[in-house]
């Protein structure tokens, strides 16, 4: 399910302190990349963060829900998961989850902060041109 322009817009502008953000249609709504990294899907007017073994569990005892899409019939279940409610009243708390789906979605090459996720990105060339 697609997400409406005006939840969309107010999603993009609580995250506003992503440097590089970028937004592309992909899954049935909008991907999320900080540099080529996909840290968070917004379907259905609804925010979804990536998560990894070490932040999975704080959405887990939360009991937010995973980000599921159907795919030539089948239910495909992928590593993101509900961003928490006052993530939307307060930029602090968006900055704090957010940085937590950044430093997932960099993977293997695992940064320990949104910052050093920043100088990787700017010490990395720009594939688009």
């Amino acid at each position: 399910m697609s997400a409406s322009e005006d939840f969309l817009s107010f999603a993009l502008e609580r995250m506003s302190f992503v440097d590089g953000l970028r937004v592309l249609a992909r899954f049935g709504g909008h991907a999320l990349y900080c540099g080529h990294d996909v840290f968070a899907i917004i379907s259905g007017d609804r925010l979804f963060l990536k998560t990894d073994a070490t932040s999975r569990a704080e959405f887990e005892a939360r009991g937010l829900e995973k980000f599921k899409y159907v795919i030539r019939g089948q239910i495909t279940v992928m590593r993101y998961y509900e961003a928490p409610p006052e993530v939307f009243g307060d930029q602090d708390t968006m900055r704090i989850w957010v940085d937590k789906a950044i430093v997932a979605a960099v993977g293997n090459k695992r940064p320990r902060s949104y910052a050093e996720v920043l100088e990787r990105l700017a010490r990395k060339p720009d594939r688009s041109e």
